[in-house]
């Protein structure tokens, strides 16, 4: 969905799923900030400010989601 280091320009809310919000350690290991169910939302911030993103977000199971995009 989401990596690291790519530009942010959308948010979205998972509708039904689940996501895995993480990033890579300095020294390769995978960590976990957080697990999205059914109504949480992530990179809200990146829609507002366009900055590129801090962590990857990856889907874990079928999910149905809505994008929100900046446009301009």
């Amino acid at each position: 969905m989401y990596r690291c280091g790519e530009a942010g320009k959308e948010m979205c809310i998972v509708l039904s799923g689940g996501v895995k919000i993480s990033a890579l350690s300095s020294d390769g290991k995978e960590i976990i900030f957080d697990l999205l169910s059914e109504g949480d939302f992530c990179g809200e911030l990146n829609l507002l400010d366009g900055k590129p993103r801090t962590a990857t977000v990856t889907t874990l199971v079928p999910s149905v989601l809505v994008i929100l995009e900046r446009t301009s």
